[in-house]
């Protein structure tokens, strides 16, 4: 009797570790609609050649955003520079997103361009690094107001 207690609370106890475990981000498999983005923010930051590879996954709270932003040079973004790319993404896009995830490189190649050091003038958004020089950035609203969809 004790051995078949023993077996049940172990299994119970080794249920409950598999279904705590983190659940992963679901990434959409549809083209991502991300409206006029793409050359909303060309226009509004002239380094700025390209927004490409757009991707929304469903998280518990919402959906993130992740893009590439190519640039024509290595330098490192200015805090107006990204507050501009930000701004223009959370003003532009036809969804609200919980997350925006950025990340840049020089157009033509794979060299990063660093988004981590602008980030952090950003005050009132959260951010936290992404990949090799990319950034996430939650609190949106805080900064920018509440998200309302373009017209």
């Amino acid at each position: 009797m004790s051995v078949m207690a023993a077996v049940l609370v172990g299994a119970a106890v080794s249920g409950c570790t598999v279904s705590a475990a983190p659940r992963p981000q679901q990434q959409e498999d549809a083209p991502v609609n991300i409206g006029d983005v793409a050359n909303a923010v060309v226009v509004v930051v002239p380094r700025v050649t390209e927004v490409t590879d757009p991707v929304r996954w469903k998280n518990g709270f919402g959906y993130g955003l992740e893009l590439t932003i190519e640039t024509d040079t290595s330098e490192a973004f200015s805090v107006d520079d990204l507050d501009a790319v930000v701004k223009t993404v959370w003003a532009e896009i036809p969804w609200e997103p919980n997350t925006i995830t950025l990340f840049a490189g020089v157009e033509g190649t794979t060299e990063p361009v660093d988004l981590r050091v602008a980030a952090a003038g950003l005050a009132d958004l959260n951010v936290t690094e992404a990949g090799q020089a990319g950034i996430g950035i939650t609190g949106m609203s805080a900064r920018y107001g509440t998200w309302l969809a373009p017209e």
